[in-house]
C-alpha cells in the first residue's frame, strides 16, 4: 500500500471537505465538514504546533484526514478529528495511517505521549487504538474516553535498559 500523509493546505481544504463519513459513523461525528472546518482554526491559531494531515493514496487521491498538535509543556501529542473516508474504510488505511502518525509525533514532535479521544460508543475506533498500543485512562471527556500511548520511553529508562 502506497500511503502519505501531506500537510493541509490551499486547494487541499476543499478536498478534505469533500471526505465522506461511513453511515454508521455519523451518530460519532456531526459532518465532515465541522471537523475539517475545526481543524482549520486550530491550525490557524495554533501555528507551528499544529499540523493538520491528508492521507493520499496516489498523488490527488485523498482518502482521510486528521490533525496532529503538540502540547509543548507536557511533550505530549494529541490526534484530533482522524477518520478515513467511507469509501476506503476495511482496507487497512486507517491502521496505516496511525502507525505513521504514531512514528511522526515520536520522530518528528519528539512527544513521549500520543493522547487522542474516541466516542464511548465507538467500538471499532476503540479496537484500533488498542491494536496500536494505546490504552484507556480511564477519563473522559464528555461522551468521549481518552486514550494515550507511551510513543518513547524516558532516556535514563534507556540507559538502564542498555
Amino acid at each position: 500500500m502506497t500511503l502519505v500523509l501531506r500537510k493541509v493546505s490551499g486547494a487541499a481544504w476543499v478536498a478534505a471537505f469533500r471526505l465522506r463519513l461511513h453511515p454508521n459513523q455519523r451518530r460519532f461525528v456531526s459532518a465532515v465538514a465541522a471537523p475539517v472546518l475545526i481543524s482549520l482554526l486550530k491550525a490557524t491559531a495554533r501555528g507551528k504546533n499544529c499540523l493538520p494531515l491528508a492521507a493520499y493514496i496516489s498523488e490527488r487521491r485523498m482518502i482521510g484526514f486528521l490533525i496532529l498538535s503538540r502540547v509543548r509543556s507536557f511533550d505530549e501529542c494529541w490526534l484530533d478529528h482522524f477518520f478515513i473516508d467511507k469509501y476506503y474504510q476495511g482496507q487497512g488505511y486507517g491502521r496505516e495511517v496511525l502507525a505513521r502518525v504514531i512514528e511522526l509525533a515520536r520522530v518528528t514532535f519528539s512527544c513521549r505521549f500520543l493522547s487522542l479521544k474516541v466516542a464511548d460508543m465507538n467500538d471499532r475506533a476503540q479496537r484500533l487504538y488498542l491494536n496500536a498500543g494505546f490504552e484507556n485512562t480511564g477519563m473522559r471527556s464528555g461522551r468521549q474516553l481518552i486514550y494515550r500511548l507511551k510513543t518513547q520511553i524516558k532516556r535514563d529508562e534507556q540507559r538502564r535498559n542498555e
